[in-house]
């Protein structure tokens, strides 16, 4: 019985041991990503030729653009009260062609992530598609749509009162842009 139970834990051991080794060699290979943090205003690198920037944010409301509203189709009452526009500007440096994927673009605060609102994209874009191409020196400028799902108004405030990040690269630098708490944002209009 106690031979049994040595083998069962030395078996145990050497588990562990591997499970430890195989833990540090994949840190080692993947260290965590290098975090670059930018505000609103300052410019960050999408690629080495592209730079990117958000100029401003802003919310819309039902009353605010009734087309916009209307572009979101699934809005039901109560559900999606905001619409949050990041107006971004792209820059391409480069003497050629440059592509600009805007599907990379999520918002993301703690505990939330929301993707870009695709139709109501193309409807502020006037039918723009999300992954742009940009010539040889040409600077474009985009409003980015995020919508926000409350199933509780008394959530809407919490999630408002977090800071808010646009982020759209994570390995080996997750690439991010501070544009602050929105509950600041909305108490100022």
């Amino acid at each position: 019985m106690l031979k049994k139970r040595s083998i069962y834990v030395g078996v145990m051991l050497l588990l562990a041991g591997l499970w430890l080794f195989r833990f540090i060699h994949l840190n080692q290979a993947y260290p965590r990503p290098k975090l670059v943090e930018k505000k609103v205003g300052e410019v960050i690198a999408y690629t080495k030729d592209v730079d990117v920037r958000v100029t401003k944010t802003r919310f819309l409301t039902r009353s605010e653009d009734s087309r916009l509203m209307e572009a979101a189709s699934d809005m039901d009452a109560g559900e999606k009260d905001d619409i949050l526009i990041v107006q971004m500007e792209a820059v391409n440096h480069s003497d050629e062609e440059s592509l600009l994927d805007l599907s990379e673009m999520c918002l993301e605060a703690e505990g939330y992530t929301n993707g870009v609102g695709m139709t109501e994209f193309s409807t502020l874009n006037q039918g723009e598609p999300l992954r742009q191409t940009l010539a040889p020196e040409e600077k474009k400028v985009f409003e980015i749509p995020y919508l926000f799902y409350y199933s509780d108004r008394s959530k809407r405030e919490t999630l408002l009162a977090h800071d808010f990040f646009v982020t759209y690269k994570l390995y080996p630098e997750k690439c991010r842009i501070a544009i602050g708490p929105m509950q600041e944002k909305k108490e100022k209009k």
